[in-house]
């Protein structure tokens, strides 16, 4: 993708960044509409009646590159699960940086983003794109370097709840509570298992997805492979059992009473 990052006037020139491969270059205007045709584009510039115009946020708030360069908001970063990971941005060095949610509200606040503003509604601080909305990059949930997961069930209607407790490839414990967005109906062990999977087990299928690790058995319908790896949440336990051994890992079921029980994951 090619993003304006810098504007300077008298002449007009933009400092073009290719995100693909972090090189920068400087165009007039001349050059810079060449870009701006059917078949290629510049992400944040329009061409309007022959000039050059910004699209997101006004081209006098993308500084010149040194002293008092604002930074840029290049993509909104995105789990398997579309939830909001953080912002790749090209910040105040010239660098393109991965940053959190919080990280990027952090450096909104203390130098500000020449495509992008912060909102704060109900006591809540957000990010928000100036003049439309940042593309989107699917990044991989982080790889989790696991030994064992043990995961509690409470079940207790709408209020069923799990209590994970995993245990690293060092030996170092934790804990971490798993709850339903919904009730469901009978037993939820599924939807818990679905949430312990999606969670901490992704890196299994993107092992599969790049050749590290060839798979146990047929995929079963549990997984799904597209544009975005995941598992299915609203399984039965034995179909869990399936995507386990597609996975080439052990789920079994350690405990069983009325109103709780335990499954252990083997890696």
């Amino acid at each position: 993708m090619l993003y304006m990052v810098s504007y300077s006037m008298n002449p007009n020139t933009y400092t073009i960044l290719n995100t693909v491969n972090s090189e920068v270059r400087t165009l007039n205007d001349k050059e810079a509409l060449g870009f701006l045709t059917p078949r290629s584009k510049i992400e944040n510039l329009k061409c309007e009646n022959g000039k050059v115009k910004g699209v997101r946020g006004d081209l006098k708030r993308y500084m010149p590159m040194g002293i008092g360069f604002v930074p840029a908001i290049l993509f909104r970063l995105e789990d398997d699960n579309q939830n909001l990971r953080g912002y790749r941005v090209f910040d105040m060095q010239g660098e393109i940086r991965d940053l959190s949610v919080d990280e990027t509200l952090n450096m909104a606040l203390q130098v500000g983003f020449s495509n992008a503003k912060v909102v704060t509604n109900a006591n809540k601080s957000y990010i928000s794109c100036i003049g439309g909305s940042f593309p989107q990059v699917v990044v991989r949930n982080e790889r989790l370097e696991l030994d064992r997961l043990v995961i509690e069930i409470t079940r207790k209607n709408e209020k069923s709840f799990g209590i994970v407790t995993i245990t690293d490839a060092k030996g170092q414990l934790s804990r971490q509570k798993v709850t339903l967005d919904a009730p469901v109906l009978g037993y939820p062990d599924g939807a818990i298992l679905g949430k312990v999977f999606n969670r901490y087990l992704k890196y299994r299928l993107y092992d599969i997805i790049d050749g590290r690790k060839q798979p146990e058995c047929d995929r079963p319908v549990g997984v799904v492979i597209s544009k975005r790896a995941y598992f299915k949440d609203d399984l039965s336990p034995s179909e869990y059992h399936k995507v386990a051994e597609y996975l080439g890992i052990l789920l079994e079921k350690v405990m069983e009473k009325q109103n709780s029980c335990v499954y252990q994951i083997k890696l």
